[in-house]
């Protein structure tokens, strides 16, 4: 699998000469909230369930993540 960005996006941070720069401009970029977004989170919130078969540690891991999403 290889993944790809466009040059566009790359003619934008490629003058940076910081990390914590590039990072800002990632962010700006990708790093919004949509309502979208946060209803699909919410969505899974509430369609979450623990699975009897398999350990509960990394399900109740992931709840714990969807609940820190959302906050």
């Amino acid at each position: 699998m290889r993944i790809t960005q466009s040059t566009r996006d790359a003619d934008k941070i490629k003058d940076t000469t910081t990390s914590k720069g590039l990072w800002d401009a990632l962010k700006e970029k990708y790093g919004g909230t949509t309502p979208a977004n946060t209803f699909g989170v919410f969505k899974s919130t509430l369609q979450f369930k623990i699975d009897q078969n398999k350990d509960p540690i990394p399900q109740i891991d992931k709840l714990s993540c969807l609940f820190g999403i959302l906050s």
